[in-house]
């Protein structure tokens, strides 16, 4: 199931959400590798990652990809996922 966790009002606001709950959640960001997928929006991923990179500037490594199809198929045009290691899921 995909389930809606919470609502805001606008894009750049969603993203942002993004970094805020990693920034919660992040166990030892230092040295981790970061993962970005999206779904044929390239430029909010890497928007994403630039938030990423100056809050965590000790990551190891972020690398950005595509959503495969199983999921981009549920999700559709303009998802962008944020992956790290969190204290809880």
């Amino acid at each position: 199931h995909l389930i809606p966790r919470e609502k805001v009002r606008g894009r750049k606001k969603a993203l942002n959400l993004r970094v805020e709950k990693m920034a919660d959640k992040v166990v030892n960001p230092d040295g981790q590798d970061i993962f970005i997928s999206h779904s044929f929006c390239i430029e909010d991923a890497e928007y994403v990652a630039g938030l990423v990179k100056e809050r965590f500037p000790g990551i190891n490594s972020l690398t950005i990809n595509y959503i495969g199809p199983v999921i981009g198929s549920h999700t559709g045009v303009g998802t962008v996922a944020l992956f790290f290691i969190g204290a809880n899921r």
